[in-house]
């Protein structure tokens, strides 16, 4: 992997990082609270082209690279991690399905908008919980049943792109939908009262009775499936740039505690067992930020990047977790309440290893690929196995 940055993804990182700073970091408390703050700063990034960022410019995006995604999500979310949801909803998710949606004329009004930040979307997968989405033929109509409990994004949405499973034998066994929040028999709840990334606005959907126009149905191939795992890859390097960003703001904010707090006479920073928490704290940063950085590059390279997603987030969900929680450990007592931003960050980190998959879903992943390489390995001749092992 090349570590330096073209003029572009350093650009792109600089604005990222400015709008971060100047406008998510002095809203990150009063979005949790205020959904019309939110639905404000994510039209604002999308006029600065950050919700379009990788659609060709065409339609509106400015066609930046993985790589690129990768800084501005990461810098979005060291100012609020719920702000980082968006980007990657935006272009990992939708943006990324509807570009390779077979029914073409249907989704480039919404990609339109989406670059522009005019509609937010949101992203109904298969569950991990046991809920299920189904799609049928009725007749020239598409018929969806079934129901979500957590959404992300769905709160403050205009469409939903819905991944469906087939209820007939004659409907594709993976579906991919599109349809606006007016559609009838859809019911999008309240947004639900998580313990962390209450910005994200998750709300739990209902289709019921659901009837859409065929041409709705934008992938129904064998395709679809494809689609979906690439998607899911493209995300995993968000989710994993996104909590690099968060710890990167608990390690500061810690940091910055421990140089205000005074013990004995001195900041307890200069104390070992805090400079050693510390130094734990960034060393866990560091080793993570290679991962999703190196997942990114090899996506822009055409080379297969699925493992490598997986493995990031799997392990930048980890170090986060870790990172939060000696953050907060280190402001004792005072880390519990609201005048500290660590108690949001603690908050945050534990919502990474469940919105969109656990953890356990990126274990799956790595381990079948693993359990491939070995089947391969088994199949081998015993002088070629040896060559292979001896590189």
């Amino acid at each position: 992997m090349d570590y330096g940055l073209t003029e572009d993804q350093q650009m792109i990182r600089e604005a990222a990082g400015v709008f971060a700073d100047e406008q998510i970091k002095p809203q990150g408390e009063a979005i949790e609270y205020d959904t019309s703050r939110l639905a404000y700063l994510v039209r604002a990034a999308g006029k600065l082209g950050f919700l379009g960022m990788c659609l060709p410019e065409d339609i509106g995006g400015i066609g930046a690279d993985t790589v690129s995604f990768a800084l501005a999500v990461e810098a979005f979310s060291k100012a609020d991690a719920s702000f980082g949801s968006y980007l990657i909803i935006h272009n990992a998710l939708i943006g990324e399905a509807l570009m390779h949606a077979d029914q073409r004329e249907v989704v480039v009004p919404w990609l339109e908008d989406l670059t522009t930040g005019d509609v937010h979307g949101a992203f109904a997968g298969i569950s991990h919980t046991g809920d299920k989405i189904t799609v049928s033929q009725d007749g020239t109509d598409c018929s969806v049943q079934g129901r979500h409990k957590m959404v992300t994004g769905a709160g403050v949405s205009q469409f939903l792109l819905v991944q469906a499973r087939s209820a007939t034998s004659d409907t594709p066994a993976c579906a991919l939908l599109l349809m606006p929040k007016e559609t009838s028999g859809l019911e999008i709840g309240e947004i639900q009262k998580t313990l962390g990334l209450r910005g994200a606005a998750c709300a739990p959907v209902v289709f019921d009775n659901l009837l859409l126009p065929q041409t709705q149905m934008i992938s129904a191939t064998d395709q679809a499936a494809e689609i979906v795992q690439e998607m899911e890859t493209f995300a995993g390097i968000g989710v994993a740039a996104q909590a690099l960003g968060l710890a990167e703001a608990a390690c500061e904010a810690a940091n910055e505690y421990a140089g205000m707090r005074q013990q004995f006479g001195e900041p307890i920073r200069r104390f070992q067992a805090i400079a050693f928490m510390l130094a734990e704290m960034q060393t866990a940063i560091e080793a993570a930020r290679h991962m999703p950085y190196n997942a990114a590059w090899l996506r822009d390279q055409g080379k297969d990047s699925c493992i490598a997603s997986a493995q990031a987030r799997l392990y930048a969900v980890g170090m986060v977790n870790q990172v939060t929680n000696t953050a907060l450990q280190m402001h004792g007592g005072v880390g519990y309440i609201r005048e500290y931003p660590v108690e949001r960050h603690f908050r945050d980190a534990r919502m990474l290893g469940i919105i969109g998959g656990p953890t356990d879903v990126q274990k799956r992943i790595i381990g079948k690929e693993l359990m491939k390489d070995t089947d391969k390995m088994a199949e081998l001749p015993g002088d070629r196995l040896l060559s292979v092992i001896m590189g």
